[in-house]
């Protein structure tokens, strides 16, 4: 992991101490090194920037930072060539191609130019901007970092963003280019910016704007992404990767035994002993003779708890909500060198049927070209269990959906491709794009399901084959039909599209029927999940601490008389509603809580 800030001032020497940005930046991640910490300015004085990372012992075979005459080059993420003819993760050779790099990269990073005699700033975001880099203007100049508290520390941010803390809280995650503050924004992904005190000129490279849709073809489709497979691979970084009861995971099993990889790599599952998850996961490791780890993260107590949260709150940049703890507690662990993780992140794509609605009106040929239905299923996403929202909070996530529908229309997307337009443009750019961060400490991350090929792959597919996660299934068999042989949490549906529309609607009338009946359908029994665990062992220092700060401008978004009464029910009362109540409690701590925990090893910054 590499940190970086950059400020640009309106007037010569009017630099800020971006050093001090990064020390308050770095508190959510101590493993960060101070000797790697570097600061430098241009010869006009306006343009300054600082880096720091990971010990270089532990960061090879990435190297973060390469220089020619003024100009300098930063990234942080895990670049990676389309074609593996170079090595993207050095920054001496992102900086010998910079022009080209827009239509060579894939992967999951960021990347910074800087040229320290003229003052320029530009920016590369991977294709869907899940590495991301934040900026903000004002009077003084332009800061960008890829740490919101470097921003706001040095800036003296606190006014919260409506549409950000209302995305958080009624989402659980913040809409894309927004973030808990107002004042600072996300750069687009998929795009190569040139920035100014005043102004931003980008590039897009794969956006909804400039994406084109070919002829799927699904041999190009393995070939693209085994071609990433084996660039990653031939990295030399140690390679992770989860193993579940999924179809995602077992998509990223397939490419690492046909990239003659799978031995290499450490899998592991998060969970317990008896989940279906576990039990899986080490009958594949068994078939296939994998290295395999259990992981069983426990919830820390007392100050720990306060100093974890922090830590979660500020290495997130406060955009992920604590529902998602979990796979942060799992790459806390020290690490002698930073693995390249593959990640399942980005499956939705190829398969939008979280609201069965969605699938259904994309088939029936009376509704698949209606906008409206389109945008009334995405509003199924606003969600307040606990009745603890206020209507404007509602209200501005709700708008936030209905104009992402409208941009699709004005682009001549297809009605029936939205759903998947908002998971790879929208959904994937800002939940997933949480995990990051969250891994960061001991792992950059990779998923193939988050690239070009199978983005672009799974939008000129056609509805049935997404409902049937065709896409899913001919991967596997194309790749390593062997490890098809294991079961799946859900079995695999009919692979014939002509069945996908009587199966959609045979679905639906059997979640109706469960519905009336007030039922379930069957799963298996997980305990009680780790993010409810997470919120109860720090019941009493948040409630104290919504109880401190009366006057908190969150309480413009959240009923706190409701949120009050939810805190002093039992823990099984409470258990239903602990998703949207950590929602709550994450921007909670980013606006108050986080201020005054500050961890030891931080210090020596």
């Amino acid at each position: 992991m590499q940190l970086f800030a950059v400020f640009l001032s309106c007037d010569d020497g009017g630099a800020l101490d971006v050093g001090a940005a990064l020390r308050a930046g770095a508190r959510g991640t101590p493993q960060l090194d101070a000797a790697t910490l570097t600061t430098e300015r241009s010869r006009s004085g306006r343009l300054s920037y600082a880096r720091i990372s990971h010990a270089q012992a532990q960061t090879a075979p990435r190297r973060y930072a390469a220089e020619r005459g003024a100009e300098r080059v930063l990234f942080d993420g895990f670049p990676l060539d389309q074609d593996g003819s170079f090595a993207a993760h050095d920054a001496g050779a992102l900086l010998e191609r910079w022009q080209d790099l827009p239509g060579r990269l894939d992967g999951i990073f960021s990347v910074v130019r800087l040229d320290l005699s003229t003052d320029a700033v530009e920016c590369l975001l991977d294709p869907l901007g899940m590495a991301r880099i934040f900026v903000s203007r004002n009077g003084r100049g332009l800061m960008l970092s890829n740490s919101v508290e470097a921003i706001r520390v040095q800036l003296r941010l606190e006014a919260p963003d409506p549409l950000g803390v209302s995305s958080l809280l009624s989402l659980g995650y913040t809409a894309v280019g927004r973030t808990l503050l107002a004042g600072v924004e996300t750069l687009p992904g998929g795009a190569r910016h040139r920035l100014t005190t005043t102004s931003t000129a980008s590039e897009p490279y794969f956006t909804p704007q400039s994406v084109r849709v070919a002829q799927p073809r699904l041999d190009e489709l393995s070939r693209r992404l085994l071609a990433l497979t084996r660039s990653a691979v031939d990295s030399g970084a140690p390679l992770r990767c989860a193993l579940t009861s999924g179809r995602d995971t077992r998509v990223l099993l397939a490419l690492l035994r046909a990239a003659g990889a799978a031995e290499q790599v450490e899998f592991y599952t998060s969970g317990e002993p008896a989940d279906l998850d576990v039990r899986i996961a080490r009958q594949l490791a068994e078939r296939f003779r994998l290295t395999h780890r259990l992981l069983q993260p426990v919830a820390p107590v007392g100050g720990a708890w306060a100093e974890q949260t922090t830590r979660f709150v500020v290495r997130t940049d406060g955009v992920a909500n604590l529902e998602l703890v979990s796979d942060f507690v799992d790459h806390e662990e020290p690490v002698e060198r930073l693995a390249l993780e593959f990640w399942g992140a980005g499956g939705e794509v190829g398969r939008t049927h979280k609201h069965l609605l969605g699938p259904l009106m994309a088939m029936l040929p009376v509704l698949r070209g209606s906008y409206l239905g389109r945008r009334r299923v995405l509003a199924k996403s606003v969600g307040d269990p606990a009745g603890m929202l206020r209507g404007e909070t509602l209200e501005l996530a709700h708008e936030h959906l209905r104009d992402f529908v409208a941009r699709r229309r004005e682009e001549d997307w297809p009605a029936d491709t939205v759903h998947e337009a908002f998971y790879a443009f929208e959904f994937l750019s800002a939940r997933p794009a949480m995990g990051v961060r969250r891994a960061a400490a001991s792992s950059d991350l990779f998923s193939p399901f988050a690239t070009r090929a199978f983005v672009e792959h799974c939008l000129a597919v056609s509805p049935a084959e997404r409902y049937l996660e065709h896409p899913h299934h001919v991967l596997i068999e194309q790749l390593a039909p062997e490890v098809d042989a294991l079961p799946y949490q859900v079995p695999w549906k009919s692979q014939r599209p002509s069945l996908a529309l009587p199966l959609a609607i045979d679905d639906g009338r059997r979640r109706v029927g469960r519905r009336i009946r007030g039922t379930s359908p069957p799963r298996e029994s997980l305990g009680t999940p780790f993010y409810v665990s997470w919120y109860e062992a720090g019941l009493e220092q948040h409630r104290e601490l919504a109880l401190a700060v009366g006057d908190s401008p969150l309480w413009d978004f959240v009923d706190r008389r409701r949120y009050a009464q939810l805190l002093d029910t039992t823990p099984q009362e409470r258990e239903p509603y602990v998703r949207v109540l950590s929602r709550v409690l994450s921007a909670l701590w980013f606006l108050h809580g986080s201020r005054g925990q500050v961890c030891d090893p931080v210090r020596a910054l």
